[in-house]
């Protein structure tokens, strides 16, 4: 294996080299920063041929240019950091402006009026620490290196600088747990960048906690990064909502760096709202140093981080009472034997002469002949709960991770007109995945498949200087991510249990059962094995032209996902209840699903053979844009975007498309069957009219304190895979994957727990109930406009606030659902579909359908947003960050895997997004106190004082969000159309008509109030859809608790020698330990319904303490 891995990496390393010699005038998606400005005397008239020197005060870097015939300048890409500004010209006084702070993204504009004399003399002043964007419509917030490494941080993979990002006005957490929200959108439409290279994940799978980036760096060794909102240039794509562009520290001519250690245990921990306490120890340390190699020239940094983190890990699961595993229940649970005049007659109710201790008197038993022999095998896993009831079972597993990451950068000025850097970063991870129950006999029966992932990341950039109004960038970069889940056992449980039909030949894997209202077992699979390329070459040329500012560039993309999974080879049964219900007029019992299980009569099962994926897509972007100072105080900022966006491929042809688009039968497309055109081979029109044009303005008012901005764009979603389950390769004859579905009135089911699946059910001769994958033949991607309208004001004290209006509208979205969903009627669910058979193209066979999975570009979201942000960039020992959201998002369609709930009427789910914030407030602060040496009070306190009360400081960070929407669903699938199957998706209720007020204080039903933990909302206004029929609540009726949470920390230095220092650090995270709960449970029937049983992202109260040397 790793002689494999190696020639790849080999490959790939060669490959990367290729690009760079290849790349001729190309550039980047900058994460640099420019200065620009005009040069004027007394008149204001133009002072031409004047010399500008732009120097870098850490590396000594100089940029020399000359202003145009007009006066004007503008410099190449500049480093982030701080800079001085020279203003040279025969007959006047010189300028200098010193402490120039440049962040991620800045156009920063320094004019200069230059006094008649000798130039000798010199003008100087010091910059405002407020930055008005002058020149740039862009929307977006700079988190400065001070915020970062000063600011509480914490998750479960170490500090993790993308908690900063909620700082923004504008973003909120990603529901589907993938990144960040921006404007509305999920997750997956942002874009990320690290040093101007692309760092998306192409496959959402990639499990190092769920992050979107490729890579995602060590907090100490970022130098900043900048979170962009709405109405960024043309230079930027692969998005629809937002960009966030981080930059890697660089060396300096003075040696600088870090190194640390943060702890954190359960000692000091508060005890979890809805669990105990449970051992957890994590260390994460680490350090960075950046140096000169040749001073003032060649520079290097690097950084390196381990976590060892040693944790339990709780589940709260509902197992059946040891009464219930021999058949006795409480209540009537009814025999489908019996089944006759649409009613089935109940299970014997123990009498006196047939009670035992552990079946009492007026129970229901089920004969113990009758209980299906795989079953109550099955059974003896469950540990014994003490008690019955919903949750009445914890276990308390090992979860124990230790991810490792590294990052080196080298900068080299090769001459004052040209700059060259290299950058690798990587990490490696194993993801445990948590064991629910405990192992039985030695073997874990919920067959977890723990991870292991590394990633590797490589960039390099060239910039030139032609002449003073002609610059050239290039970048070059190459990702390469790779995940490994697999099954922890190696025994063939299937094989051992019995259980007939799914595959038995590859060790691991264990049929899943899930049992609605109780904890399943079997993972239904053996894992997969993922791995996904990015190359990129992307590259722009500058031409300053008067009061024009023109930028031409070209971005080259491949991408490469290579896909093995076995996730449903073991088959995947659902146990719901429809067989020992009274009829099928009436919800099932809380008892009903255990009852069926016991029976072994599933409602449906899903069984599949190893599917393999090698999907290829290149991308070919251009842009044009014009910065055009019409005058000192108004600016246009003018783009065009063209994306070619190439269809998905495949290595070997292997696609096959069930195209819906024609009248009639579905039709069987596949890769390369009308020759090897690339339209052939990927069954799908490329669409070659993706045109971004995108327009912005700011106007400076007079006095200069003021900025009134507007912005308008169109923009294109990325290209990230939605899963290996939605791929084109999941259809026959390369794959096959079959749906059984039982009807409670058989007399004789299709599918058993003691049957299995039937024989040669995954050859094409005997196929039946095939699930496949329809794509839009149409190639379009998810189209948005965005739009803003801000004012900026200058406020005293170097404070800036903004205060505007932003929107965007996203058409075209991807969203998936089952295009076959059977209409709401009486039968088997599978033989009501409208598509029933299916001609597989090219083979003799014809196969009988169930779901089909439509990746339609159908959904759509409406985003409106009032919102403000006041900001002090850290100086003089504070710096100030708030924002304000108010927001309202529309939606078809959540996500990639959204579902809806009728096929027929699709519009009825459109509604509040899941992901709707009404409001949404941050702040936070880097404040040290004003007590010590060299603060204001205190400066000449003795040693002791000042190591007791001196150079301490405290950054807060606070926040408060609305409740979150959440959906209301019905178990069982009472509609008979087949939901919940495929789509995720399940039927929802209707409305008590005696009874509709859901916000009711009290549930006139019980008399209880509600919003509190045991019934949140009045759950007496919901009752189960009548059988096939569908509900009419509508989708995210209701909404979760508010979010409001605090993180502090406190922290001391203490001064060792001239440059070196010790900081001492204690976090806390959710410091007033306040319960942020989870949406309740939303599902009618089931014993919680209504109850909240979880707490929300945040934990109770953790404190963490740290020590840092700084030098």
């Amino acid at each position: 294996m790793g002689e494999i891995y190696g020639a790849i990496v080999q490959k790939r390393i060669l490959f990367f080299a290729s690009l760079l010699w290849s790349a001729v005038l190309l550039g980047q998606q900058s994460t640099d920063a420019t200065i620009l400005g005009s040069i004027t005397d007394a008149t204001h008239a133009g002072i031409s041929n004047a010399v500008v020197t732009i120097t870098n005060v850490a590396t000594s870097a100089t940029t020399h240019l000359h202003t145009d015939s007009h006066g004007e300048y503008r410099t190449p890409p500049l480093r982030i950091g701080e800079y001085r500004v020279t203003v040279e010209a025969a007959g006047f006084k010189s300028f200098t402006e010193d402490r120039v702070q440049l962040a991620i993204g800045d156009v920063r504009k320094i004019d200069a009026a230059l006094s008649p004399g000798q130039v000798s003399e010199t003008v100087s002043v010091s910059a405002s620490g407020a930055v008005l964007n002058t020149s740039d419509s862009t929307s977006g917030t700079v988190i400065g290196n001070d915020e970062i490494v000063e600011l509480p941080l914490t998750s479960s993979n170490g500090r993790d600088y993308l908690q900063l990002a909620l700082l923004s006005s504008g973003t909120a957490p990603a529901i589907a747990g993938v990144g960040i929200s921006i404007g509305g959108q999920q997750g997956y439409n942002v874009a990320f960048l690290l040093d101007g290279i692309d760092n998306n994940a192409q496959f959402i799978r990639y499990s190092y906690g769920n992050q979107k980036e490729a890579i995602k760096p060590s907090v100490d060794a970022i130098s900043q990064f900048k979170v962009v909102t709405n109405g960024y240039s043309a230079e930027y794509g692969r998005s629809s909502s937002g960009v966030v562009s981080v930059s890697i520290k660089s060396g300096t001519n003075k040696v600088h760096g870090t190194a640390y250690e943060f702890i954190r245990n359960d000692a000091l921990d508060a005890t979890p709202f809805f669990a105990t306490k449970t051992p957890y120890t994590r260390n994460n340390f680490g350090a960075s140093v950046g140096l000169p190699i040749l001073r003032d020239r060649l520079f290097a940094f690097g950084d390196f981080e381990l976590l060892r983190l040693t944790q339990s890990a709780t589940s709260r699961d509902t197992l059946p009472t040891a009464a219930e595993r021999t058949g006795c229940f409480p209540g009537p649970v009814y025999d489908p034997a019996t089944y006759s005049g649409g009613t089935r007659t109940a299970f014997p109710i123990v009498t006196a002469a047939t009670a035992t201790a552990l079946c009492p008197v007026g129970s229901y038993q089920i004969p113990q002949g009758r209980i299906d022999s795989i079953a109550a095998k099955l059974v003896q896993v469950y540990p014994v709960p003490a008690t019955g009831g919903a949750l009445n079972y914890n276990y308390v597993a090992s979860a124990n991770q230790a991810p490792v990451k590294f990052d080196f950068r080298i900068d080299s000025i090769l001459s004052d007109k040209q700059n060259l850097f290299f950058r690798w970063s990587t990490q490696n991870q194993h993801y445990p995945a948590t064991i629910t129950l405990p192992q039985y006999n030695g073997v874990d029966y919920t067959n977890v498949q723990p991870t292991n992932d590394y990633g590797h990341s490589f960039a390099v950039g060239y910039d030139r200087i032609w002449l003073s109004t002609l610059i050239s960038s290039v970048r070059a970069g190459w990702n390469y991510l790779n995940s490994v889940a697999s099954s922890a056992n190696t025994l063939n449980l299937n094989a051992a249990l019995g259980f007939k039909g799914a595959d038995t030949e590859i060790p691991g894997g264990l049929v899943a059962s899930t049992v609605t209202g109780f904890t399943g077992l079997g993972g239904g699979g053996k894992g997969n094995i993922t791995s996904t390329e990015t190359r990129q070459i992307s590259g722009d040329l500058t031409w300053a032209h008067g009061a024009h500012n023109f930028k031409f560039g070209v971005q080259q993309y491949w991408l490469q996902t290579n896909f093995v999974s076995a996730q449903q080879s073991e088959g995947t049964l659902s146990f719901t209840g429809g067989y020992t219900r009274q009829n099928n007029t009436v919800t099932a019992s809380q008892y009903g699903p255990f009852a069926d299980f016991l029976l072994g009569l599933p409602a449906s099962g899903n069984l599949s053979n190893i599917e393999v994926v090698t999907d290829r897509q290149p991308l070919t972007h251009f842009f044009v844009l014009d910065d055009w100072r019409i005058n000192r105080r108004l600016t246009l900022n003018a783009g065009l975007r063209y994306e070619l966006n190439r269809p998905l491929l495949d290595k070997y042809n292997q696609l096959a498309n069930d195209n819906l688009e024609l009248i009639g039968s579905p039709l069987l497309v596949l890769a390369g069957a009308n020759g090897s055109s690339r339209t052939s081979r990927s069954t799908i029109n490329p669409d070659h009219t993706q045109l971004a044009p995108r327009i912005g303005v700011a106007y400076s008012l007079p006095g200069d304190k003021t900025v009134i901005r507007g912005a308008y764009g169109i923009f294109y979603s990325n290209a990230q895979q939605p899963g290996g389950m939605q791929s084109l390769q999941i259809n026959p004859p390369f794959h096959l994957q079959i749906a059984l579905s039982n009807s409670p009135t058989a007399t004789a089911p299709a599918l058993t727990l003691q049957g299995g699946f039937p024989a040669n059910s995954l050859s094409l001769a005997n196929a039946a109930n095939v699930l496949t994958v329809s794509d839009d033949t149409q190639g379009r991607w998810p189209r948005a406009q965005q739009w803003n309208v801000n004012v900026q004001r200058e406020l005293p004290g170097n404070i800036l606030f903004e205060v505007g209006y932003a929107g965007n509208s996203l058409n075209g979205a991807w969203m998936q659902y089952d295009a076959n969903q059977a209409p709401p009627e009486a039968g088997t669910t599978n033989n009501n579909r409208p598509f029933r058979t299916l001609a597989v193209t090219g083979t003799p066979y014809t196969i009988t359908l169930a779901d089909i999975l439509r990746i339609g570009k159908i959904g759509y979201s409406h985003y409106n947003s009032l919102q403000a942000r006041l900001e002090k960039r850290y100086a003089s020992g504070f710096s100030l960050l708030a924002s304000y959201s108010y927001a309202k998002t529309i939606s078809l369609g959540e996500n990639q895997s959204g579902g809806v709930q009728d096929l027929r009427n699709i519009q009825a789910d459109r509604s509040v997004s899941s992901q709707d914030i009404t409001h949404h407030i941050t702040g936070s602060a880097v404040y040290d106190l004003p007590f010590g040496h060299r603060r204001k009070l205190g400066s000449s306190w003795n040693r002791y004082a000042n190591a007791a009360l001196g150079g301490w400081s405290v950054d807060p960070i606070v926040s408060y969000s609305t409740g979150l929407p959440f959906n209301l669903t019905v178990n069982g699938n009472p509609s008979n159309s087949g939901q919940g199957s495929l789509d995720g998706n399940n039927d929802r209720p209707n409305l008590n008509p005696a009874d509709s007020n859901f916000n009711a204080a009290v549930n006139p039903a019980t008399g209880k109030p509600t919003r509190n933990r045991t019934q949140w909302f009045n759950t007496n206004a919901f009752v189960a859809n009548a059988p096939y029929t569908f509900g009419n609540v509508g989708r995210n009726t209701l909404r979760a608790a508010d979010f409001v949470n605090l993180d502090l920390a406190l922290h001391k230095r203490f001064k060792i020698t001239g440059r070196v220092s010790t900081q001492l650090r204690l976090e806390g995270f959710n410091v007033a330990n306040h319960n942020n709960l989870a949406a309740p449970n939303a599902a009618v029937g089931t014993a919680t319904f209504g109850q909240v049983t979880s707490s929300a992202s945040t934990s109770a109260r953790e404190l963490q303490a740290g020590v840092k040397v700084l030098f």
